[in-house]
């Protein structure tokens, strides 16, 4: 049996490569990495330019804010002077009226001043708060279209669907395959896309897209044990909606434990490979391969 995704590592890692990589159908060109290079480079300096027009608006705004402090420190100055003597209400009544015009004009001052300070603080933390929205929401579009691009030099469908595997290295020890987790941080899991033309079924990264023929026949058997996955690739939490059924736990360093995994074993020319899935997966495999669980 080949781990789909898996790296049979039982003579050393540097000589292993992933079992599936006989069965690749499709691959990435390096000239779209070229200008994917080069088209960042060029995004790159125009972020600098950015920076450099902010860096000057910062500057002429923290002149600015020094000439509105120096403003509201005279006029509270003044307005203290005005006032004169605080330990005598009577004497303090007396030098505002003295220096009545003084007081207005200072008091006037101070408080534009004040607000003045205090609305440029919230002006630029809305600017910088709606200019991180904006530069995410551009990110999200981008990495969508650099999504969709790669996924249509694979022959993708846009109707493919989404399916998260588990990769993993390996050994064969008696016969058996024993998975090798990272020691620190789990299983790697990973979406990709999915989809069966012609009985065969598809698979892609964002490298390669990947063919096996499902005419022989597919199982699905599930294995009991636990699994410690990386990431958590669903909108929803992990612990939310349909996914509050399997009892997922996260970790104190951020990973999450799954109680049971799948795996879809798909047989070609007497050669048995397995594609590994978490259990919330399981309906939507089904539905694409018409596998059926075996007890």
């Amino acid at each position: 049996m080949k781990i789909f995704f898996g790296r049979n590592i039982t003579n050393g890692k540097k000589q292993a490569v992933l079992d599936c990589e006989e069965l690749v159908v499709r691959t990435v060109p390096e000239s779209y990495y070229e200008k994917l290079e080069s088209k960042t480079e060029m995004e790159e300096s125009e972020e600098k330019e950015e920076k450099r027009q902010n860096f000057r608006k910062g500057a002429v705004r923290f002149v600015y804010r020094i000439g509105l402090g120096a403003v509201a420190f005279i006029s509270l100055s003044c307005l203290l002077s005005s006032i004169g003597e605080v330990e005598d209400f009577q004497l303090m009544l007396s030098s505002i009226k003295e220096n009545l015009l003084v007081f207005l004009i200072s008091a006037v001052f101070s408080a534009l001043s004040l607000f003045g300070l205090y609305r440029l603080k919230k002006i630029e933390r809305n600017e910088e708060e709606k200019r991180w929205e904006e530069k995410e929401d551009e990110i999200e579009k981008e990495d969508e279209k650099y999504f969709e691009e790669i996924y249509s030099i694979l022959g993708v469908p846009s109707s493919a669907g989404k399916i998260e595997v588990i990769t993993s290295d390996y050994k064969v020890k008696n016969g058996n395959i024993q998975l090798k987790p990272n020691i620190m941080t789990g299983f790697m899991n990973d979406e990709i896309r999915a989809f069966v033309e012609k009985k065969t079924l598809f698979l892609a990264d964002l490298d390669k897209c990947y063919a096996i023929s499902l005419s022989e026949g597919a199982k699905i058997k599930k294995v009991s044990e636990s699994l410690i996955l990386m990431f958590w690739n669903k909108e929803q939490d992990y612990n939310q909606g349909r996914f509050e059924q399997f009892g997922i736990k996260k970790t104190m360093s951020g990973n999450y434990v799954i109680n049971e995994y799948y795996s879809l074993e798909i047989n070609v020319c007497g050669q048995v490979y397995s594609l590994l899935f978490p259990p919330y997966e399981l309906k939507k495999v089904m539905t694409l391969t018409g596998a059926k669980i075996e007890e």
